[in-house]
């Protein structure tokens, strides 16, 4: 279920990524999915509390 998620918030990107070299599209997704797994976090924090 958790790759399933991923996948679909990754696929929102889909038209811009497509486009991109590979090296811009590692650091993309690296980007993105450090952004994600922050909130991520911040929500599982907050929620803790």
């Amino acid at each position: 279920q958790a790759c399933e998620q991923s996948n679909a918030w990754i696929g929102d990107f889909q038209s811009s990524v497509n486009k991109m070299n590979v090296q811009n599209f590692n650091w993309t997704m690296y980007s993105l999915l450090f952004i994600h797994i922050q909130q991520i976090i911040k929500k599982i924090t907050e929620e803790k509390k």
